[in-house]
């Protein structure tokens, strides 16, 4: 199913773990690969503080990105941004979390995502699929569900209609679960009254 990753993916995990780090692909790329589809960049989640990424990988600094876990990572041909596993605080302006917590555990981190389809990780060293949120299922009946509230999920970050709007296009199989679309109806509508 998952069989093969660009060199500089596995080279990323490995120098995390050899460093004594966590580290999995997460996200829209283990997605892809589920869908049988090349992914367009990469995240690799871990417990290691951003300060200590960009010191693994000679990164530059970006104080902005650091702020909220994240370091780029690989090339300009492979992008790989390596996020710290984190918890959100609320979002006062609709797109960044006020406060972030760096924490040490995936799933403490999984549960502020976005959408379940978008919230999967997989082990590369063990080649395991790692799913807390019902991701493999709804990609068996084709949803884009968010996870938890979909009010409250869409509304907290408003990139969100956005990227599944952009999860249709792209795969115009897919549709969006019940629930998550009356959320979307219900922002739009809020909008335009």
């Amino acid at each position: 199913m998952i069989n093969e990753f660009p060199g500089e993916v596995l080279k990323t995990l490995e120098t995390l773990r050899s460093a004594g780090y966590k580290a999995h692909i997460v996200g829209g790329a283990v997605r892809d690969l589920l869908l049988g589809e090349t992914p367009r960049d990469w995240d690799i989640a871990t417990d290691a503080l951003p300060k200590t990424v960009r010191k693994l990988f000679n990164a530059e600094e970006n104080e902005i990105k650091e702020r909220f876990g994240g370091v780029t990572a690989g090339t300009p041909a492979v992008p790989i941004e390596v996020q710290t596993f984190r918890l959100d605080g609320d979002y006062p302006d609709g797109r960044n979390p006020r406060k972030v917590l760096f924490v040490t555990k995936l799933e403490w981190d999984i549960p502020r995502r976005d959408f379940t389809i978008n919230a999967l990780a997989f082990a590369e060293d063990d080649r395991t699929i790692i799913d807390y949120t019902g991701g493999i299922n709804d990609l068996k009946n084709k949803l884009i569900r968010t996870i938890g509230d979909p009010y409250t999920r869409l509304t907290e970050d408003n990139t969100r209609i956005t990227r599944a709007e952009e999860l249709l296009k792209r795969y115009p199989f897919l549709s969006l679960e019940k629930n998550t679309k009356k959320a979307i109806d219900k922002i739009r509508q809020s909008c335009y009254t």
